[in-house]
């Protein structure tokens, strides 16, 4: 790898940050490494990560749209004083593309050597050099809509991440491509975002971009996973344990396939995937805290508990014949195991989320020796164990020696990328199970309030949600201002919206029976 990249971590307010950042050295011995081109522009190849998710945007090709592209919703309490905040937020935009240039890359499909000889072409990330006032001009945009959640909606594919402005709602929108950030680099993507528009209010507009203090970011591009974890990126190379271990990883999936599911509109086999849409259920601060207080009781994990009461209210529909299990995966964020400064803000920009199988066995009871259900304690239990696995001794080598997943990511997505494009067998069913998203506690990346008294504003809410085409609604769970968020995304062409909330509501009871609490329920968008 050899590469140096320096970088500026949370600067001093004292500190600038030269928005033209330092040369950055691009050639290296790595093949996986940026390289520069005698007109500026940087490229590498998209890593084993990127791949994936990209293969998973592009089935979204023939409606117009992109699956699980991640989304940010950031609703904002400005100072009475401020008359027009627009101005702010371009040049907060304008900074942070300057700060994170590989948010403003594009994939492109171009051959790899120089022998002259016809060669397949391989998709390349492909940075430019920035252009400020197009860069603003194409991605910022007012909205319309009535709120974020309906900008979300009707969201089509432009091959650019793009900062939404909702003045009816006061609400900051930024999407992208899933395969270009994972939903922490978003969190921590609107942090830099909000802390460059704390520093615009503070200094104005006069102020030139490269004089503005407090900003977060390097400035510079991100290497890829597979760089960073020198990652075995073909089978030839890859060590029989690691093979082992990734199989391991798949076959644990497969073993609970089909998986119990949630039942879609009927008649709705055949038709073409529509606008996405999104529910969301909170929790008042004093259960949210019962809740919390009861999983430390269990030595559980709030992330598991949730987990458990989806997969519960999954198992009240009615089911295929076949569907006894319930098998999915939850994302694992690799960002802590990565070496400093990849792990923090100054490296949002990238896609460092895996995921772990979880295969629940016998989830509706019933099996030959005439089991009951499996209790909301029992699947909770078994999912603790899942999501507190040691990421970082995740399988040994043959001398007994800990690995860590780093190692193991680019063989097991490999797998997973196969296995996902393959058909399924014409006897099973589609795949309709829940997925679950833990973001944990958002103020862990995006603070409550930004800026001073006089200059600065309050974060009132924030909710993240993800493009879906698939026949699946996507869950995710955190928590902010002590609060307890469930949502789910899913497709109104499978999924009607009073079904998601009564899902939601049901998921909100076997959770709470579970831990043994009472409390009323709220909805909310």
């Amino acid at each position: 790898m050899g590469q140096v990249l320096s970088c500026c971590v949370h600067p001093r307010s004292d500190e600038k940050l030269p928005l033209k950042p330092p040369p950055q050295s691009l050639e290296t011995s790595s093949s996986l490494n940026w390289r520069q081109s005698s007109d500026g522009i940087s490229s590498r190849p998209i890593d084993t990560l990127e791949n994936f998710f990209k293969v998973l945007t592009d089935s979204g090709s023939p409606v117009n749209r992109e699956h699980w592209a991640v989304s940010v919703a950031l609703k904002v309490k400005f100072k009475p004083s401020l008359a027009d905040p627009i101005p702010y937020l371009r040049r907060a935009w304008l900074l942070t593309g300057q700060l994170h240039p590989t948010f403003t890359g594009s994939i492109v499909e171009r051959s790899n050597g120089s022998t002259g000889q016809e060669s397949p072409t391989k998709p390349f990330l492909t940075v430019r050099p920035f252009d400020g006032d197009a860069w603003v001009s194409k991605t910022f945009l007012i909205a319309s809509e009535a709120s974020a959640s309906g900008v979300f909606a009707g969201m089509l594919s432009n091959g650019t991440p793009t900062c939404h402005w909702l003045p009816a709602t006061q609400e900051i929108f930024i999407r992208s491509a899933h395969w270009r950030i994972d939903g922490i680099g978003l969190l921590m993507l609107a942090h830099s975002f909000l802390s460059s528009l704390a520093s615009v209010l503070k200094n104005g507009l006069d102020c030139g971009v490269d004089s503005y203090d407090g900003l977060v970011g390097s400035g510079l591009l991100t290497r890829s996973l597979d760089d960073l974890a020198d990652a075995y990126t073909d089978e030839d190379s890859t060590p029989k344990y690691i093979q082992t271990a990734a199989d391991g990883l798949v076959g644990e999936f497969v073993q609970g396939v089909p998986s119990i599911g949630l039942p879609t509109i009927p008649a709705s086999e055949t038709a073409p995937p529509g606008d996405s849409a999104r529910e969301a259920l909170r929790i008042d601060a004093p259960t949210t805290a019962a809740i919390a207080a009861a999983c430390r009781a269990r030595k559980i994990s709030v992330s598991s508990a949730v987990h458990a009461a989806v997969v519960r209210a999954t198992a009240i529909y009615p089911q295929h014949p076949l569907a006894k299990h319930f098998a999915a995966f939850f994302p694992v964020d690799m960002r802590r195991r990565l070496p400093k400064p990849y792990d923090g803000p100054d490296y949002a920009v990238g896609m460092f989320s895996s995921g772990l199988p979880i295969c629940v066995h016998n989830v509706l009871g019933g099996d030959t020796k005439g089991s009951d259900p499996k209790s909301f304690e029992e699947i909770a239990q078994q999912l603790a164990l899942v999501y507190s696995k040691d990421i970082s001794r995740f399988t040994t080598d043959d001398e007994g020696n800990p690995v860590s997943m780093l190692k193991v990511v680019a063989p097991y997505v490999r797998r997973t990328t196969k296995l996902f494009s393959a058909p399924l067998p014409p006897e099973l069913p589609q795949i309709q199970n829940p997925d679950v998203s833990s973001l944990g506690k958002v103020e862990a990346y995006i603070q409550r309030s930004y800026g001073g008294d006089e200059e600065g504003f309050e974060v009132a809410d924030v909710w993240l949600g993800t493009q879906i085409l698939f026949r699946s609604v996507q869950c995710h769970v955190w928590s902010f201002r002590d609060e307890l968020n469930i949502a789910g995304c899913f497709n109104v062409s499978f999924y009607e919206v009073d079904f998601v909330k009564e899902f939601l509501e049901k998921v909100e009871s076997e959770l709470l029976a579970g831990l043994g609490i009472e409390r009323e329920k709220t909805l909310s968008n």
